[in-house]
């Protein structure tokens, strides 16, 4: 409790001015990440103007989640230097940015393969019509798994796990490696 205390107690008034700063950028990135998610994903699918059909977009919801990230992120990043932050809480901060980032869009990538996204219709359009609905259905969760193994391999290699006994042992070869694991770890 004296810890505590004690903390508050050195708060200068120049502190406290940026902690009201970084306050105020974590409210701005969780007030406007509806406004940005929807701008970005209207960015990217100019036939549908209708918001509603925006917001049930696969992305909509992970980029509001990394919105608001981004906002926590960037306020610990502008407290560093006035509050004195170590390096090691600033590697946890950005290790943890980073890995709810990836799972964040990971669940955004495998919900764009759902039987309800407009993806799937799409490509059940191009494909050949004799092709059964379960043999569909099955190559769409065998790709959401892919999705999350490899969301889930790059949250290990993010942790400091080193991934080349399991990836060798899974036999996944050195191109995955390359791609994955080097550029996060």
């Amino acid at each position: 409790m004296n810890q505590i205390t004690s903390f508050f107690e050195e708060i200068m008034a120049v502190q406290f001015v940026d902690i009201l700063i970084a306050i105020g950028i974590i409210l701005f990135f969780r007030i406007f990440s509806s406004s940005f998610s929807y701008i970005i994903i209207r960015m990217f699918k100019i036939k549908d103007n209708k918001a509603k059909k925006i917001k049930q977009s696969a992305f909509y919801s992970p980029l509001k989640v990394f919105f608001v990230i981004l906002g926590f992120y960037l306020a610990i990043v502008f407290l560093k230097k006035p509050l004195d932050i170590s390096n090691e809480v600033m590697i946890i901060a950005y290790r943890a940015f980073i890995i709810i980032t990836t799972i964040a869009f990971a669940k955004g990538l495998a919900a764009s393969f759902t039987p309800k996204s407009s993806l799937y219709k799409k490509m059940k359009e191009k494909t050949n019509p004799n092709v059964e609905d379960s043999m569909f259905d099955f190559a769409l969760k065998v790709i959401r798994f892919v999705i999350y193994i490899v969301a889930g391999f790059i949250v290990i290699s993010v942790l400091g796990v080193n991934l080349n006994g399991l990836v060798a042992g899974l036999g996944l070869g050195r191109s995955y490696y390359n791609t994955c694991c080097t550029r996060y770890g």
